[in-house]
């Protein structure tokens, strides 16, 4: 498999993500290239390195950079919310970034972390709602349904129960697609969609594993979910104040109760 990176990146992911491991190829110096690095996505220098990964792996690495575009969409689009509805006292900031790390890492990190909202909405140091964010090629439009993994779900549920997050939650669908500058690639968010956590508990299809991967999801109607534009109209006409009465009353039913 091979990569277009900048330096920085390239040096980012080989310490933390592959280990310290050095390609088994990278192209000399004098093959630098303009274009985009696939993990900052930056229009720079770059150069091709060579590993040699299995399928989970190489998806492992792609799925940084969209992670990062997905989270950059986000920050954005909050930016111009707080100018265009007058919400500049609201601060979004990121709560649990993506880190590229080993698989080692990363099974270690799962075992000692405690759960926590990719973003806090903070007003005068209160934490007013959560935003938990997913990334994918799809439109919510063109899917049949939504999945989210089970043990999702229970991430969702384990930093609810923390008394800081015990807030208003939305969960965020970014849509992210690849922006190439021959022979360069970059991922960038496009568009997004929401949700909040007891409407998708109304909509709620069935329990199943994911097709080649094996792992419990739940699939969900996709019409839970609300074109971002309408999102900001919802917190101000008092949708956090509703979602924080049902908050108080009990945590949302992210999946049905094994029977």
């Amino acid at each position: 498999m091979s990569f277009f990176l900048c330096d920085n990146c390239f040096n980012l992911l080989r310490i933390k993500a592959f280990n310290n491991n050095q390609p088994v190829y990278t192209l000399p110096e004098s093959s630098y290239i303009r274009g985009y690095c696939l993990y900052c996505g930056r229009d720079t220098n770059v150069r091709q390195h060579f590993y040699f990964l299995c399928e989970i792996c190489e998806r492992i690495v792609h799925s940084y950079g969209k992670e990062l575009a997905a989270r950059n969409f986000i920050l954005s689009w909050w930016s111009s919310v707080r100018q265009q509805y007058g919400l500049g006292d609201i601060e979004l900031s990121v709560e649990d970034p993506v880190i590229p790390m080993t698989y080692a890492a990363h099974q270690k990190y799962k075992k000692q972390s405690t759960p926590k909202p990719d973003f806090v909405a903070v007003k005068e140091g209160r934490v007013l709602f959560a935003i938990e964010m997913k990334a994918g090629r799809s439109s919510i439009e063109g899917m049949s349904s939504f999945q989210l993994d089970i043990s999702d779900c229970d991430d969702i549920l384990g930093f609810l129960q923390q008394p800081q997050y015990r807030v208003p939650t939305f969960l965020f669908h970014v849509q992210v697609l690849e922006d190439y500058k021959y022979p360069t690639v970059r991922y960038s968010g496009v568009n997004a969609w929401w949700a909040s956590l007891f409407e998708l508990e109304k909509n709620i299809e069935n329990v199943k594993m994911r097709p080649r991967e094996r792992r419990p999801a739940v699939y969900y109607k996709k019409n839970a979910f609300k074109q971002i534009h309408e999102f900001p109209n919802y917190i101000l006409s008092g949708g956090l104040e509703s979602e924080k009465e049902l908050l108080n009353k009990r945590l949302p039913k992210l999946y049905p109760e094994k029977k």
